[in-house]
């Protein structure tokens, strides 16, 4: 195919594999592998140039009771920054363990074992290769305690997180980029952390049109959305320190009548929009890393808005009809695009103005589960079907399997 590239390592995968990144050079993954009766985890380098497969670290499962042993899997989290594989492992109740890797050596750097009140919670959020944040439960039903802590593995330290905004604010954005992005400013590294506590649709409309129509009071609604940046060092030394306030750079705030919502960073900008409730407009803004001006890009009129809108580097709307799906491209992008809406068919990704890449899912008559991956060239209106599934990057579709165990 012209201006696409596939990459199949479906026979390298299966057994649960989970892709952990992927660049134009490698891809880097981890699969379940069951060795002799016990179960370890696997991380494998995928060289995409060469065809070579290495395995870069393997580990021991720590309860081989299968019924549990699914839980544990599930709760091993792999980020990789610069050139280290940092594994967090959150299935052990009380404790944290964390694992650093070096990708080129394959060398362990670095073990950590944290004690904690309570039960780790959710998917950590990392800021850089030595600091993370990640949550904790603790109590029962009647009286649960939530609270958040910043790790540090350079001091091999844990601190709790005391600023409200931080501990209530974070997990929605955040949640879902796995990350609090950050970028060098002055010679300095800073972060940035978007405040929500929804997703905004539901800011929209279950709150604002709410305060609305009963005519609450607006005081009375704490929740706001906010974007910041604040640079690394006054962000940990503040926690560190036990402070509540921490000093933030405000960039934009809405209260109620509006969201402010984090998009993505290239080199020299980070993106971010606004929406206005009362006029329905949405602008995309620009800001320069270099000096913090902001500069609108584009303004969306929500009221031409038919389906839903989607955000990255690139901004298009999903309309979906009875037969069919439609991509429209919104920012960055001219594109339109439609593949038929077959029963389980969820679009994926596209590959500039020609390919469309979805998945479907099928379940037998006796719940075995199938995946399948299909890629459409919109120009020679043809179709091609694949086994498994998949993973996008630029021009780069993976194809792997993420089903079965292995032995």
């Amino acid at each position: 195919m012209n201006n696409i590239k596939i990459v199949d390592i479906r026979n390298y995968t299966g057994s649960k594999s989970n892709i952990i990144s992927v660049d134009n050079e490698e891809i880097l993954y981890s699969k379940e592998v069951k060795v002799d009766g016990i179960y370890y985890i696997c991380i494998y380098c995928y060289k995409i140039k060469i065809k070579k497969l290495e395995e870069v670290y393997r580990y021991k499962l720590k309860n081989q009771e299968h019924e549990t042993e699914e839980y544990e899997f599930n709760n091993q989290y792999f980020r990789v920054n610069d050139e280290n594989i940092t594994i967090i492992k959150t299935h052990l109740k009380s404790s944290l363990e964390v694992e650093v890797i070096d990708k080129k050596s394959k060398l362990v750097k670095s073990k950590h074992y944290f004690d904690v009140e309570g039960e780790v919670t959710s998917i950590p959020i990392t800021i850089n290769s030595r600091y993370f944040i990640f949550y904790t439960e603790s109590g029962d039903l009647d009286t649960t305690q939530d609270s958040i802590y910043l790790c540090d593995l350079l001091e091999n330290s844990i601190h709790l997180i005391r600023n409200s905004k931080i501990k209530d604010g974070l997990s929605v954005v955040h949640g879902l980029l796995d990350i609090m992005p950050t970028f060098i400013h002055d010679g300095e590294e800073y972060l940035i952390f978007n405040e929500t506590y929804m997703d905004d649709y539901e800011y929209e409309l279950d709150v604002y049109e709410w305060v609305k129509s009963e005519g609450i009071n607006k005081d009375r609604i704490k929740e706001i959305e906010a974007l910041y940046l604040i640079s690394v060092n006054d962000f940990t030394g503040a926690i560190k320190n036990g402070e509540h306030d921490i000093p933030f750079i405000e960039v934009k705030k809405r209260h109620l009548n509006g969201w402010v919502r984090y998009i993505f960073m290239d080199e020299k900008n980070i993106y971010f929009r606004e929406k206005d409730f009362d006029n329905q407009i949405e602008k995309i803004y620009s800001l320069d890393k270099s000096d913090f001006k902001t500069k609108t890009v584009k303004e969306i009129d929500h009221r031409k808005i038919e389906g839903r809108l989607f955000y990255g580097d690139i901004v298009y709307e999903k309309i979906e009809s009875q037969n069919f799906i439609y991509i429209k491209g919104i920012y960055n992008c001219d594109y339109e695009l439609s593949f038929k809406n077959d029963m389980n068919t969820y679009f994926c990704d596209f590959i500039g103005d020609r390919y469309l890449v979805t998945n479907q899912w099928i379940e037998d008559k006796e719940e075995n589960y199938f995946e399948f991956v299909y890629i459409v060239d919109t120009k020679e209106n043809n179709c091609n079907k694949y086994d498994g599934t998949c993973r996008v990057h630029d021009d780069i579709v993976v194809l792997y399997d993420n089903s079965g165990y292995f032995e």
